[in-house]
């Protein structure tokens, strides 16, 4: 599921725009929020043939504290479709936005736009406080990875602001799976230590790296994820052994 999908999906658990009973045959003198009421397949083409008047419009409704979070995040998104490169001064400043479902928008239709542009701000959101646009930076990131996002990932990883009471958060299983999937040799330590702590959800791209990195396999395809994860931890013990003596 993309990133946008996944956060759609979420909003709109809310009471979002009512479908307007009937759909004007002239499509280009639609307002914006007629627009955002047709179906995702069509906003785009009909808000195109108005852009000039509908972004701003779009602008305005993703602006407006009166409006539904549904219809706000819709508005900035397909603004951003509009537009494209010349919505970035709003996308920048959405990206300021006290609302998170803002932060999140702009940063995701930044990276569609611009991907070169929307890095600086996931790496910035990598530490925002809501754990939604968290999440949306680690996927931003690991379309641009390498050695400096690899190391902004290890160390979010063990952020306090990934736990709760103690107790990781899903995000830093997002950034393991990331991680894994193309680890360095001299990462192995890590994933090791992933293996040692209580989460589960760590083991199985921790495992996945460490196969890629050893390049051996720990047990059967049918042996369980709590025994490989006990015979990995054996392994890297016996293998510092063997580098000490």
């Amino acid at each position: 599921m993309s990133r946008m999908m996944f956060v759609l999906c979420l909003l709109l658990t809310l009471p979002s725009l009512a479908a307007p009973s009937k759909v004007k045959s002239q499509t280009k003198n639609l307002t914006a929020r007629e627009i955002l009421s047709l179906p995702e397949s069509q906003r785009l083409n009909v808000a195109e043939k108005g852009k000039d008047q509908v972004y701003g419009e779009l602008i305005e409704l993703s602006k407006s504290a009166k409006e539904s979070m549904v219809t706000r995040w819709k508005a900035l998104t397909l603004a951003a479709k509009v537009k494209k490169h010349q919505a970035i001064p709003d996308l920048k400043e959405a990206l300021q936005a006290p609302e998170w479902f803002l932060r999140n928008a702009a940063l995701l239709s930044l990276q569609e736009i611009s991907p070169l542009k929307a890095r600086p701000a996931a790496e910035k959101l990598l530490q925002d406080r809501a754990l939604v646009v968290r999440s949306a930076a680690v996927d931003v990131l690991a379309e641009q990875m390498d050695n400096d996002v690899r190391q902004f990932f290890w160390s979010e990883f063990q952020e306090k602001r990934n736990f709760r009471l103690k107790t990781g958060l899903w995000i830093r299983a997002q950034i393991l799976s990331r991680l894994s999937q193309a680890p360095q040799k001299q990462e192995a330590n890590h994933f090791i230590e992933a293996l040692k702590e209580k989460d589960q959800t760590l083991y199985p791209s921790a495992i996945v790296a460490l196969e890629k990195i050893s390049r051996k396999k720990m047990g059967m395809s049918s042996t369980p994820l709590s025994q490989k994860r006990n015979l990995w931890i054996k392994w890297a013990q016996n293998s510092q052994n063997s580098t000490v003596n």
